[in-house]
C-alpha cells in the first residue's frame, strides 16, 4: 500500500518502463523484440556448445543434460504459448493465478514429455508441441472475443494484429521444422545401415572411375 507514492515506487515504475520499452515508439519495441530473441538464442546455443565440449569428458552426465536442455528450453516456449491462450479463458477475478497455473504446468508436462521420448523423436516432438501451443492463442482469441487477425488489421489495430500474426508465424515455422525433420528421418531410414551416405557416394564414384 502506498508504494507508488514513495521514492522506491518511482524507481519501480521507471524500471517497468525500461523493462517493457513503453517509453518509446514502434521502432524501440522492434529493437527490444530482436534483442530479446537474440538473448534467447544466445542462451540456447551456449548450452549446446557447452554440451558439445562436455560430451568427451563425461558422456553419462552429458546424456542426461542433452535431455534436460531441450526439455527446459522448448518446455518454456510451449508454456508461453499456452499462457497466452489461457489469458482469454481464465476467470476475470483470478486471471493472473490461472495464467501461472497453466504456464508452469505446461512447462513441466512438455519438459517431461521431451525428456522421456527417444532421442530420434525428441526435436520432432518439440516442433509439434510448439506448433500447437503457438497456434492456440490466435484461435482462442478469435473464438472468445471474435477479434481475429483480419478484423484487427482491418480496423488498423496494429499491435493486436501483430501479436496474432507473430503467433501464427512461430507456429508455421515449427510446422516447417516438423515436416523437414520427418523428411530427413524418412530418408535416413531408407539408407543402408552403418554406412554414411557421403561415404557410399564416394565409393560409387570411385568404382566408376577405375579403368
Amino acid at each position: 500500500q502506498g508504494l507508488y507514492d514513495s521514492t522506491s515506487g518511482s524507481i519501480y515504475l521507471a524500471l517497468i518502463s525500461l523493462h517493457y520499452g513503453t517509453f518509446g515508439g514502434p521502432l524501440l519495441k522492434l529493437i527490444y523484440t530482436v534483442l530479446g530473441l537474440g538473448l534467447c538464442g544466445l542462451i540456447l546455443s551456449g548450452c549446446y556448445i557447452w554440451l558439445e565440449r562436455k560430451r568427451s569428458r563425461s558422456p553419462r552426465a552429458c546424456a542426461i543434460l542433452e535431455k534436460l536442455v531441450p526439455a527446459f528450453a522448448f518446455g518454456m516456449a510451449a508454456a508461453t504459448g499456452a499462457a497466452l491462450a489461457a489469458h482469454h479463458l481464465a476467470p476475470a477475478q483470478d486471471t493472473v493465478y490461472w495464467i501461472g497455473v497453466v504456464y508452469f504446468s505446461s512447462w513441466i508436462i512438455t519438459g517431461a514429455i521431451l525428456y522421456l521420448v527417444p532421442t530420434e523423436a525428441r526435436y520432432k516432438t518439440a516442433a509439434g508441441i510448439l506448433a500447437a501451443s503457438f497456434l492456440a492463442p490466435p484461435i482462442v482469441h478469435a473464438t472468445v472475443t471474435g477479434d481475429h487477425l483480419i478484423r484487427s488489421l482491418g480496423r488498423q489495430d496494429l499491435w493486436v494484429g501483430l501479436v496474432d500474426l507473430s503467433m501464427i508465424l512461430i507456429a508455421a515455422g515449427a510446422l516447417i521444422w516438423l515436416l523437414r525433420s520427418s523428411t530427413r528421418q524418412g530418408r535416413a531410414a531408407t539408407q543402408p545401415t552403418g554406412q554414411d551416405p557421403r561415404t557410399r557416394q564416394q565409393s560409387h564414384v570411385a568404382s566408376h572411375s577405375r579403368p
